[in-house]
């Protein structure tokens, strides 16, 4: 059965010995956004999307950073619970599906969308670029192509699968693209890539703990795709 909300698996998402994969999208996703948050980001307002357990509010407490003028949503009541203790750090929590941001436009700089699978639609991007200020940023993140092909095949190349403690399978919507379909998205939403990097242990230093991101036989494992796109300017490429 599939379902369209990640409430289904909340409970148990963010447990890395019940779901080993998850936690290392997770922490090969954060050391991307990590690298290209900046420390004056700060100074904007941000907006993250699809939050969770909130790794933009996690990265700025580490950095003693202010979390006033962050936003954290997620479409998924449960999932969003998990960054409640973020504000009262000053960080502002509320329940909005990605491609629904309920925003005015052109009213933040800057777009965390970690692990973005589950709304990687052409309707979150257009979402996006709406709340978007000319020339502001979207920095994303989504579980690797190759590694999409070689675990899911075409079959179930836009489907999560999770098997929960109480024997249930739970499919979700996870949207992976090839790389030229996925800028087709981004251009289509008058968006353009200013950062793109392919994320695997050799890049980040990270050991991968879950079986099903390993694969002895294939060498520069790849995790995660991380993309930094801009606004284009009055339709010009900046």
């Amino acid at each position: 059965m599939m379902n369209e909300n990640y409430s289904a698996v909340a409970a148990e998402y963010y447990d890395h010995k019940l779901h080993p994969t998850c936690y290392d999208f997770c922490r090969f996703s954060r050391f991307y956004l990590e690298s290209m948050l900046a420390p004056d980001d700060v100074a904007r307002p941000i907006l993250e999307v699809g939050a969770g357990d909130s790794v933009v509010a996690s990265i700025l407490n580490g950095r003693n950073q202010t979390l006033h003028g962050l936003e954290i949503t997620d479409a998924s009541k449960q999932m969003l619970a998990y960054s409640t203790k973020w504000s009262s750090l000053g960080a502002q929590l509320r329940v909005a599906p990605a491609d629904e941001l309920d925003r005015p436009d052109r009213s933040t700089a800057l777009i965390i969308a970690s692990l973005c699978d589950p709304y990687n639609t052409p309707k979150f991007w257009i979402e996006a670029a709406r709340v978007l200020e000319e020339g502001g940023r979207i920095i994303a993140t989504i579980p690797s192509y190759r590694w999409a092909t070689r675990y899911r095949g075409d079959r179930h190349i836009s489907t999560a699968e999770f098997v929960l403690t109480n024997g249930q399978k739970v499919r979700l919507p996870s949207f992976i693209f090839d790389l030229r379909s996925q800028l087709d998205i981004f251009e289509s939403a008058g968006l353009h890539l200013i950062n793109f990097f392919d994320v695997g242990p050799a890049e980040s230093g990270l050991e991968i703990t879950s079986p099903k991101l390993n694969a002895p036989d294939e060498t520069n494992l790849s995790v995660i795709w991380g993309f930094s796109v801009k606004k284009n300017t009055n339709g010009i490429i900046s």
